[in-house]
């Protein structure tokens, strides 16, 4: 079998991107073209982040979705590698078309960001069934997929992420005790349950540090609830932090909490291991299955985030430990190893038998 040629159908890229989905969009394609032939298509128009309404999803966005499958053009390829719901009219389109068969590639459900069977919902289910495999980003979103949506196991391939950069320095090394949150402030990500956590921890370390980078519906909010828990002072809300400030960010971090709800990876974590932060993150985050060094708490479980964290501020032989074993896994997690899987892929599609 030839050198495969891909259409790629994504929603955002850097450097205009909104969060984890341009980065992994743009990560998994570098690696890519080095094993087939891809092309990329984007909206034309792609601007802002398309969950920053509050209000569910405003008629603007489906209008940009309606236009996108509208304005992308058929060629010479084998399939077409959609990411995300916001690609499924398009790629619903161009197969109708073409009779090119789909990829779906899942890096988030609507079940994780509104917990809603809505518009929504339906549109990813239907490109579930209409795509010939489904690549997920975790074990974790496989299963929902399965139980979930009804999509059958056996076309369902999970791919975890991958990091691009490896980076120097220790955390248990640094003096900073600095526990950072970066993400969506909106209910799916749990930032008040961090804010909690920095309650419960500041009164054990008196020197700990707190940051809540990120935009969303609940920043104004959150930032009240912050200053009535006494953390002024104590903790920073830079807003939405670009691509090279998440790393300095990262850098001068001592740990990387993600208390989300429903997380299917939670790129920002491997990113923080690449850098030798150790991670605290939930047990609905799908990272913990390529960061076994993750300490892992119950979601919801304020109490047990509190004092993995603390612990980890308090003991930079044990952080320093787990941090030298995040950058291991990080090694591991390579962009090229996720493109190596998703070729594997392809060729399942293309194949007689696909």
């Amino acid at each position: 079998m030839g050198r495969l040629r891909v259409l790629m159908l994504g929603w955002e890229f850097p450097p205009r991107i909104t969060g984890g989905l341009g980065v992994a969009c743009a990560g998994l394609a570098g690696a890519l073209r080095a094993r087939v032939d891809l092309t990329l298509r984007l909206p034309e128009d792609e601007t802002g982040d398309p969950y920053a309404t509050g209000e569910g999803y405003d008629g603007d966005l489906w209008r940009r979705v309606r236009a996108f499958a509208d304005r992308a053009a058929p060629g010479d390829f084998d399939l077409i590698h959609a990411h995300d719901w916001l690609t499924v009219p398009a790629a619903s389109e161009l197969s109708r078309r073409t009779g090119l068969p789909i990829v779906l590639h899942l890096h988030s459900l609507e079940l994780d960001r509104s917990g809603e069977r809505n518009r929504i919902f339906l549109v990813e289910r239907a490109g579930m069934r209409m795509a010939r495999r489904v690549i997920t980003v975790s074990n974790y979103t496989a299963g929902r997929c399965e139980h979930e949506y009804g999509i059958p196991r056996s076309k369902i391939r999970p791919v975890p992420n991958g990091v691009s950069a490896r980076y120097g320095g220790s955390p248990g090394e640094r003096r900073s005790r600095r526990v950072v949150f970066i993400g969506r402030m909106t209910p799916q990500k749990a930032p008040e349950d961090f804010l909690r956590m920095a309650r419960g921890v500041a009164e054990r370390v008196v020197d700990a540090e707190f940051v809540m980078a990120g935009t969303g519906e609940m920043l104004d909010p959150l930032k009240r609830l912050a200053a009535a828990m006494g953390l002024e002072g104590r903790i920073r809300f830079p807003g939405f932090l670009t691509r090279n400030q998440v790393m300095a960010e990262l850098s001068t971090s001592a740990v990387l909490c993600l208390p989300s709800r429903s997380e299917p990876f939670g790129l920002v974590a491997l990113e923080a291991a690449a850098h030798g932060v150790p991670a605290v993150v939930t047990d609905r985050c799908g990272v913990a299955e390529v960061l076994p060094s993750a300490r892992v708490v119950p979601v919801g479980d304020v109490r047990a985030m509190t004092s993995e964290v603390a612990s980890l501020l308090v003991d930079p032989v044990l952080r320093g430990s787990l941090g030298r074993q995040a950058r291991m896994e990080a090694e591991a997690a390579s962009w090229e190893r996720a493109a190596e899987r998703v070729v594997e892929v392809y060729r399942e599609v293309v194949s007689p038998s696909g």
